[in-house]
């Protein structure tokens, strides 16, 4: 959900593993160089939803275990030349890529691109309650809010991607984690904070302490927006 920053060098080496193939299906099972292409990446959690780890994973002694699928987005039958090109292709989480995505038409023109395109700047996530009792999760509803009308293009492609990838109902799985933030802060009153902060002489262990990390890093978070989000707006 974070715009994924890949450095010159990384894409000379993930152009550099691709050019070894001539169909995707050959660089995808070749374990070696589709591991060394997601671990490259280095991102943590799936850039569609921001709520499954997709880190790629090697025994200790270096034999490949588990890595994230590879996500065409713009899909390999509507366009054979994208097959085995960089930009095209999107570390993911099964649920988004093979149980959502699947082959419907994606384009950077009609949804946001995890490469191109930084979500977290466009969405906000925030909560609407329907009753004052916000310690229970049957009482509100997560949603995701606009941040800007600067773009409304950005706007609809983002609200595609919420659509495509069922985050409204998904996230609604997950209110556990907003009832959590809302019972540490309220246990936690911004003066106990600080008194503690004080004692502590560290506000950062503070915020561990009281799990509600306001600048935790959104691609190697699971939830991470979601928990910056509420936290940021109603500490």
């Amino acid at each position: 959900m974070k715009k994924i920053a890949i450095s010159r060098g990384i894409v000379i080496q993930l152009k550099s593993l691709l050019k070894k193939f001539k169909k995707y299906k050959n660089f995808s099972r070749s374990k070696k160089n589709a591991f060394k292409y997601t671990t490259l990446i280095g991102i943590k959690v799936c850039p569609y939803c921001n709520i499954n780890y997709v880190y790629t994973v090697y025994s200790e002694s270096g034999n490949e275990i588990l890595r994230p699928d590879l996500d065409h987005f713009v899909s390999q039958f509507d366009s054979n030349e994208e097959s085995l090109n960089w930009k095209n292709l999107i570390p993911s989480c099964q649920q988004c890529n093979s149980r959502l995505k699947l082959s419907k038409k994606f384009d950077p023109k009609t949804h946001l691109h995890p490469y191109l395109d930084d979500f977290d700047s466009i969405k906000r996530i925030a909560i609407f309650l329907t009753s004052i009792n916000y310690l229970n999760e049957g009482n509100f509803k997560i949603v995701f809010i606009d941040k800007s009308i600067d773009n409304p293009n950005d706007t609809k492609k983002a609200d595609r991607n919420i659509i495509d990838f069922k985050l409204i109902e998904r996230y609604q799985h997950h209110k556990d984690e907003v009832v959590n933030i809302f019972a540490n802060l309220q246990l936690y009153h911004k003066n106990k904070r600080e008194e503690i902060a004080h004692l502590m002489n560290d506000g950062y262990s503070l915020r561990h302490l009281l799990l509600v990390d306001s600048i935790c890093e959104i691609n190697k978070t699971s939830l991470g927006k979601l928990k910056r989000d509420i936290i940021n707006t109603y500490k």
